[in-house]
């Protein structure tokens, strides 16, 4: 993929801080629990928990888990909250949405399409163990419809296809992956000098940052910073990194978007790779 190609690709964000935002993020991180269940009980084990961890398939516009041991696949489709369920090759075999419905259906749903497709009623699925934003999903009220989910898919897609690219770029980014502890997007390079790393991501929001928000997120603390972002800002709260919220850019073209969230990834990187080697 060219730069060019990704400006074209770039789907026109709108995204400002409102409670309707907040209230579609939050539904989405609890939806996106039921097909990590799926990942937590039946994709083998990797190093570092890997296997707990979605991809982005950019047909399906769905963030999707690894395979499991009996050969299928769970995802969410974000634009609508729909539960997918999915051969190895990420070919939908059944689709469920969640809108009117709980939390509990979903995840019996989900078990109903895995025992059938694997030919036994044993297969169960377990809630995390593990915080999550508060809402009234939590007590089974049923998921509802919001506009803004469409907004976050495609906050999703773009911030794919940009790390796929500086994967290219930018030789020993490991693969881009989503985690469904916090729903972040992201991958990590590790500085082969100092074996330290540097996140690169993409988090729908949380509590310290009402909108989807891009970061650049260093092991270490800097005790100064040497160097300047060309977009965004340094943050240093529960977390040390740059930081560029997605409400800086409405109102901005989307060739402008995209360029803005480049300029930021790249200069921020590049900042945190001097700062953790020394070099200048």
């Amino acid at each position: 993929m060219t730069y060019e190609t990704l400006q074209q690709d770039w789907q026109l964000l709108n995204l400002t801080s409102s409670s309707n935002l907040t209230d579609a993020r939050k539904q989405l991180h609890h939806a996106l629990q039921i097909p990590a269940a799926v990942a937590r009980n039946y994709v083998p084990a990797e190093p570092n928990d890997g296997h707990n961890s979605f991809e982005w398939h950019d047909g399906l516009a769905a963030l999707i888990t690894k395979t499991t041991k009996d050969e299928y696949r769970a995802g969410l489709r974000l634009r609508d909250l729909s539960l997918l369920f999915l051969t190895a090759s990420a070919k939908p075999i059944s689709t469920q949405t969640l809108i009117g419905k709980s939390a509990e259906q979903g995840y019996t749903w989900l078990s109903k399409a895995m025992n059938s497709f694997v030919g036994n009623e044993k297969n169960t699925l377990m809630t995390p163990n593990y915080p999550l934003p508060e809402h009234a999903v939590e007590q089974n009220d049923c998921f509802t419809h919001c506009e803004q989910y469409a907004d976050i898919a495609a906050c999703y897609a773009n911030t794919h296809k940009l790390l796929e690219f500086l994967r290219v770029k930018y030789e020993g980014l490991r693969s881009v992956r989503c985690w469904p502890q916090d729903a972040a997007l992201s991958t990590v390079f590790v500085l082969g000098d100092t074996g330290q790393s540097v996140v690169l991501g993409m988090c729908p929001g949380d509590a310290m940052f009402s909108t989807p928000y891009w970061f650049v997120r260093p092991e270490a603390r800097f005790a100064s910073v040497t160097g300047s972002l060309e977009s965004g800002r340094w943050f240093d709260g529960s977390w040390f990194g740059a930081v560029l919220t997605a409400d800086a850019l409405y109102q901005e073209s989307a060739a402008q978007q995209s360029k803005q969230v480049m300029l930021f990834y790249e200069s921020a990187f590049r900042t945190c790779q001097q700062n953790l080697t020394g070099s200048h």
